[in-house]
């Protein structure tokens, strides 16, 4: 019987809800460690009582390796089926579960008898229970005479083993050097696990009265040996020969209708580079060349720009081009050269004010 199975069956016998017995149960596990830890017996009727018992530090010799290891002290939990007592051993755990759950003592024993009385049905019956964070009870397997009861087992759970141990917790096992003698300690040879017990299966005649009236038996011959060591010896000398097969060399296979096949081999030449023609000259235009004018008597740079762009605003655009050659732009001396700059370069453009307006404020810079 599992944990939860064993939740369900009390919910069902006492009806209460699974929560409900699922609190009980832990209080009744948590009560039980506690005392045990604390050195308080727990009889649990008419199965046994729960004890715990002290384990002297002793050395453990490994049977195999003779390896020998100090085994530290230790407190274990300690079932003894002979102490069981009747349904009196329930007055001290009852008080105890009633205070802890804050639940009446009719309660606590109802409850209690429900669940030890579970456990020793199953027990008494072969069968095994399972209580979370407590342990499980079970049948001994040792074969028992028809007046006897069963021996109920115990084994406890990882978490009671821990709780009841925590005065040596922190101690471990420690190997010890060959030739380390320890006086007063014990030394202890670990005994190998037996080796399990083969089967022996026993060859059971028909019984005849188990058949139908009229039917007539017959015992099977075994057949002779000799057959199936024939067939082996058959399958190795079948196995032996294609393996020798495999093993021989074996001649390159020609394709049939193969002819030789020759092959010109053709070495591509290089390219060779077309010679282009160069492009002429007649296509492009020549870029024609700076407008220039020679100052002649009485002529200035407003003249001069008035004749070239319309405008005498535009005189500070032929200066800045000419300044090299220019030292006053009211003097200019007769008979100097002076290149006319195209309008785009400036944006000149007399039909625009802005562009005649823009002259005129650049030419005050420079008078």
């Amino acid at each position: 019987m599992t944990h939860q199975e064993l939740i369900d069956e009390l919910g069902r016998r006492l009806g209460k809800t699974p929560p409900e017995v699922t609190g009980l149960l832990e209080a009744t596990v948590r009560e039980v460690t506690d005392k045990l830890s604390a050195g308080n017996p727990i009889s649990i009727p008419h199965i046994g009582t729960l004890t715990t018992l002290k384990r002297a530090e002793h050395i453990l010799v490994d049977a195999s390796t003779k390896e020998r290891h100090l085994i530290p002290p230790s407190i274990v939990p300690h079932f003894d089926a002979k102490l069981a007592t009747g349904e009196e051993g329930l007055t001290q755990l009852t008080a105890w579960l009633s205070e802890r759950t804050a639940i009446s003592s009719g309660e606590a024993e109802n409850f209690l008898s429900q669940l030890f009385g579970l456990v020793k049905d199953r027990v008494v019956n072969g069968g095994r229970v399972e209580i979370e964070k407590l342990g499980v009870f079970q049948t001994s397997p040792a074969p028992v005479g028809e007046n006897e009861q069963p021996t109920p087992l115990f084994f406890p759970a990882n978490e009671l083993k821990e709780s009841v141990n925590k005065p040596f917790a922190h101690f471990e096992a420690i190997r010890l050097n060959d030739g380390v003698v320890l006086e007063g300690i014990e030394e202890v040879m670990e005994e190998p696990a037996p080796a399990p017990e083969m089967m022996v299966t026993e060859e059971v005649e028909p019984n005849p009265e188990s058949f139908p009236t009229g039917t007539t038996l017959r015992k099977r011959s075994a057949g002779p040996v000799w057959i199936p060591i024939l067939g082996g010896m058959a399958i190795a000398l079948a196995a032996l020969f294609f393996f020798v097969r495999w093993q021989e060399p074996k001649p390159p296979v020609t394709p049939p209708h193969a002819e030789p096949v020759n092959v010109e081999v053709s070495h591509p030449q290089p390219p060779v580079a077309e010679t282009m023609p160069l492009p002429s000259d007649a296509g492009i235009a020549p870029v024609p060349p700076p407008l220039q004018v020679v100052v002649l008597p009485g002529k200035t740079l407003r003249l001069i720009a008035e004749e070239q762009y319309g405008s005498r605003e535009f005189w500070i655009y032929i200066y800045l081009k000419n300044r090299d050659k220019i030292e006053n732009p009211n003097v200019v001396a007769v008979g100097t050269p002076l290149i006319i700059p195209d309008p785009s370069e400036y944006g000149i453009d007399a039909s625009d004010t802005l562009s005649i307006a823009k002259a005129k404020a650049l030419g005050k810079r420079f008078l």
